[in-house]
């Protein structure tokens, strides 16, 4: 979960790089990547203490392990992902291992 300001320039440079991770998993129903403003929407259940801040959720950690790399660069965000959640390390081990032409 990708949760921002509206007003933040990190948020802002950050976004282009959470929307290529998304569009990257757009066939995959078992992984959402997904986008919170936490100044429109009240945050009851997770704390978020700052923006920009990038939380990992799962179904058996509901208070998620943030994200402390460079969310601008996308291996560091695949790398997280695929340390975090099989679902995720499954779909790019398979993008990963097609021959070139039907990348």
């Amino acid at each position: 979960m990708f949760y921002y300001a509206p007003w933040c320039k990190q948020c802002e440079q950050m976004a282009p790089t959470w929307d290529a991770l998304a569009e990257f998993v757009k066939d995959e129903d078992d992984i959402v990547i997904a986008k919170f403003n936490s100044i429109e929407n009240e945050l009851n259940e997770f704390a978020v203490t700052k923006q920009p801040t990038i939380r990992f959720h799962t179904r058996d950690n509901k208070d998620g392990i943030d994200f402390t790399g460079d969310a601008r660069n996308m291996t560091e965000l695949q790398t997280f992902m695929a340390e975090h959640s099989a679902a995720f390390r499954a779909h790019y081990d398979r993008v990963h291992t097609k021959p070139n032409d039907e990348l």
